[in-house]
């Protein structure tokens, strides 16, 4: 199994752990939406609540020198194309910052 797929099937295991969370103990967050609203406790704890996911993230994150450019490329092409030129410009290039590897210059190099 590849880091990626082992970050994926983790990623989706946590994802489903809180899923299943959210639906025993807390049904109406989804409809009560209450983090949207200004200066609350609700609003506070969903900004924490995101940052700890995306340390989370960051932390499962494959060393750059464990992703050789055909395999970020993959990556690329399976989780950011959508068929239109230019889509996810932006994602593709934070990822490729994320993991160290620059973006590819067209020229073979």
């Amino acid at each position: 199994m590849t880091d990626a797929m082992q970050v994926k099937e983790a990623l989706q295991l946590r994802h489903d752990e809180i899923s299943k969370w959210l639906g025993d103990n807390a049904p109406y967050v989804v409809a009560d939406q209450k983090h949207l609203d200004e200066n609350t406790p609700e609003r506070a704890y969903w900004h924490y609540g995101y940052k700890a996911a995306l340390s989370d993230v960051l932390a499962l994150a494959p060393s750059p020198a464990a992703l050789d450019p055909v395999t970020v490329e993959a990556i690329e092409r399976q989780y950011f194309y959508t068929g239109e030129p230019g889509d996810h410009e932006a994602i593709k290039a934070a990822f490729r910052a994320l993991i160290g590897h620059p973006a590819p210059t067209g020229d073979g190099k």
